[in-house]
């Protein structure tokens, strides 16, 4: 029984390795990793591209260039001053310093 435990690790430790081997990478080199994305659907707009799950509570939606989704949020805005869709910008301020903190 051990010996047939071994070969099996062996064979799926190949097989594991060669599946990576064959992986084409993306533009750029660029790594593919496992994450906690977690695809709802899909789209097929220039390609099939994946809609994701999100606890973003939406509000309402906005029709400037396109459907865009309008949230709540903690960001403190710049008074009177706005841009395209009379969108809000927001302050440089920073509210939490170690958000950035691996900049410096």
């Amino acid at each position: 029984m051990t010996m047939s435990t071994s070969t099996e690790s062996q064979q799926t430790s190949n097989l594991a390795t060669t599946d990576i081997d064959k992986i084409t990478p993306l533009p750029g080199n660029r790594p593919i990793t496992s994450s906690s994305f977690q695809v709802r659907e899909t789209i097929s707009v220039m390609g099939e591209r994946p809609i994701a799950s999100s606890n973003i509570k939406i509000l309402d939606t906005i029709t400037e260039s396109g459907n865009r989704p309008i949230t709540s949020s903690s960001l403190q805005f710049v008074e009177g001053q706005t841009v395209m869709g009379n969108r809000p910008i927001a302050s440089n301020k920073i509210d939490d310093n170690e958000l950035m903190g691996y900049i410096d």
